[in-house]
Formats: C-alpha cells, structure tokens, sequence
C-alpha cells in the first residue's frame, strides 16, 4: 500500500500533532492534544497562549513507534524564503529584513495586495507536498501524489 502524498497538506494546517500510522498506511492527528487546544479555546484564553501551547506541544504518548511516526510540520518562513527566491521579485526581498515572524504576516498581505495569493498557494502546496516526499523517502514510506486542487 502507499498514502497519498496530498493528505500531508492537512497535517501541516492542522492545529495538532500528526502521525503517519504504518499500520493503515494513513495519517492520524493527536486528539489528545487537540481536545486540550480545544479546551483553551473554549476558555477564552488568548491567542498568545493557544498559540504557545501549538507551537510547543508534545505527543500525547497516545500514539507511540514503531507502529506510529511523528509527522513533522515545515517551518513556515522557510516556504517564503523559497517563494522570495525562487519565484517573486526584487520588491519581495525586502521582507527578508523583517524580525521574527512579522515576514509571516508582512508577506501574506503583500501577496495578496499584488494579487499572487493564487500563485502563493499553488507554490506553498507544492513547498509542503516536497518535504513530504522527502520525509516519506527518508522513513520508506511508498507513496502517490495528486494534481493540487486548490482547498478553497
């Protein structure tokens, strides 16, 4: 059996933890620590601190090897140092400046001023559906891959 390549996109965006069960040949998220993310939510704790406990979460130990593998989630500057790079123009190079994570969001609206958030998306699927592949050769894991449907 082989899983899908393009199912490693829903685990990047997922809020939780991700595991790629060899079993079933598919990807589980961590309810555990998504019922906890879910329980801050619903008491009203601020983003800063929801945001906390996302990026620093750990496995539950709900899920454990061999028959599990943690699925981890490319870092997200990463992908837009790749799009500055490779694909926009001089006027994007200037957010390589930026502290932190202000690139992020700086980023994100000036694609969508400049009316590539299309473009973006297309390269940010395809930035994600890469490491995927890499990681996915490096465990053995078989795989197939789909044209990108665009989620929206």
């Amino acid at each position: 059996m082989s899983i899908k390549l393009n199912d490693f996109y829903g685990a990047y965006v997922a809020v939780g933890i991700s595991y790629y069960d060899h079993e079933t040949d598919s990807i589980v998220d961590d309810e555990v620590n998504f019922n906890k993310v879910m329980s801050l939510i619903k008491s009203s704790a601020g983003c800063s601190a929801v945001g906390h406990f996302v990026r620093n979460q750990k496995p539950s130990g709900a899920y454990s090897p061999p028959r599990y593998l943690l699925i981890p989630k490319p870092n997200a500057k990463e992908a837009i140092y790749s799009y500055i790079d490779q694909a926009a123009d001089e006027s994007y190079k200037a957010l390589l400046d930026l502290p932190g994570d202000d690139i992020i969001h700086a980023f994100h609206v000036k694609v969508t001023d400049d009316g590539f958030f299309d473009q973006w998306e297309y390269f940010e699927y395809n930035y994600i559906l890469d490491k995927a592949a890499e990681w996915c050769d490096q465990h053995n894991i078989k795989y197939f891959r789909e044209p990108f449907a665009p989620i929206c």
